[in-house]
């Protein structure tokens, strides 16, 4: 039987989310959230202690998940133990990547909120490091190295932060694209996956090979 207090606290989770990611924090008293949630206009003092911290806390259960996610992602591919490639494991973790946020309606939502966070910050110092970034990237590095141990620890980074950075923008592109954009050619997101995974692959291959050239010298 469920609990009627964490029936309430996900009611006002998930009323405060979509709440915010339409109108902004500022734009959203707790009284539209607990209207909104159908419970007491108090409900967020006492489950949450304010305004601030329920935002936190939406935020958070999301980046939690999100990590979950990508963090599965690697570890099912790694755990196919020697022979795995980097394409298995690009591509398992850009469909991890990008799933969640784009086929999902509540990932959707979540992404109208951080896209509010990144101009009107007010998530906690550290929050989306400490929960998501840092756990992710430092798996993936690991994995990277693992697959690659002719790759340098700097370079691993490197590829990472070039792998995400065109995920980040694939998503830029899915979500904005309209009437605004119709110069572009069309959009598939499956095609977008397949060039970045093997461009990406691509660029890791080769800076093994100039690292290894470098040394013959």
């Amino acid at each position: 039987m469920k609990n009627n207090a964490d029936d309430t606290k996900n009611r006002i989770l998930d009323s405060a989310e979509e709440l915010f990611a339409e109108g902004g924090f500022d734009g959203v008293s707790a009284r539209d959230i607990t209207k909104h949630a159908k419970c007491n206009v108090a409900s967020i003092n006492y489950y949450f202690g304010g305004k601030d911290s329920l935002y936190n806390e939406i935020c958070r259960r999301r980046l939690n998940a999100l990590r979950d996610i990508r963090i599965d992602s690697i570890n099912k591919v790694m755990a196919q133990g020697d022979g795995v490639t980097l394409e298995e494991l690009f591509r398992a973790f850009s469909h991890a990547f990008l799933a969640p946020l784009l086929e999902d309606p509540k990932g959707r939502s979540f992404l109208k909120l951080m896209t509010r966070e990144m101009l009107y910050p007010h998530m906690s110092a550290g929050l989306l490091v400490e929960e998501l970034i840092m756990p992710v990237f430092k798996l993936l590095v690991e994995a990277i190295c693992k697959i690659c141990p002719g790759l340098s620890t700097e370079n691993a980074v490197w590829s990472v932060h070039s792998l995400i950075a065109q995920l980040i923008h694939t998503i830029h592109i899915q979500t904005m694209m309209g009437d605004s954009l119709k110069g572009l050619p069309q959009f598939d997101v499956s095609e977008a996956v397949d060039h970045i995974v093997s461009f990406t692959a691509a660029g890791v291959r080769s800076l093994i090979e100039n690292n290894e050239d470098s040394e013959n010298v």
